[in-house]
């Protein structure tokens, strides 16, 4: 039952802290790209719908680490995608590095589209920033 309360505590802390930080400043994108995108399961796939596995390429410029949850893919010919790079804990991108990551989302494309999106660029958002 302690470890209940315990972990209770800690969830509603760390909400608060980034919701207080999302409202206060605007986060810190980090560039990368695509290196790599395939259907997971091509034939379970619809025409337009697909379960997709990525390997994404994340580069931190910042001075200080950065942490990301999810990056938006950006496409000139048509909206912008969210990838989601975890189920929720951060993955650390070390100040002046690049994190090479591998996630998997639903997406609104045929597996064919998947694999042309090689090298297409993406933006992440550090979460967790304490910068000014």
């Amino acid at each position: 039952m302690r470890w209940r309360r315990g972990v209770a505590i800690a969830a509603s802390v760390l909400l608060a802290a980034c919701a207080a930080r999302e409202t206060t400043s605007e986060l810190p994108v980090l560039a990368g790209r695509i290196v790599w995108a395939t259907a997971m399961h091509p034939e379970d796939c619809t025409p337009s719908r697909c379960q997709a596995t990525f390997q994404l390429e994340i580069h931190n410029p910042t001075d200080t680490d950065a942490a990301v949850v999810s990056c938006d893919l950006v496409r000139a010919d048509g909206p912008i995608d969210r990838i989601p790079v975890t189920d929720g804990v951060p993955i650390v991108v070390r100040s002046g590095g690049t994190q090479l990551i591998r996630a998997s989302s639903l997406m609104d494309l045929s597996p064919r589209s998947l694999r042309r999106l090689h090298g297409e660029r993406i933006r992440c958002a550090d979460v967790l920033d304490d910068r000014p």
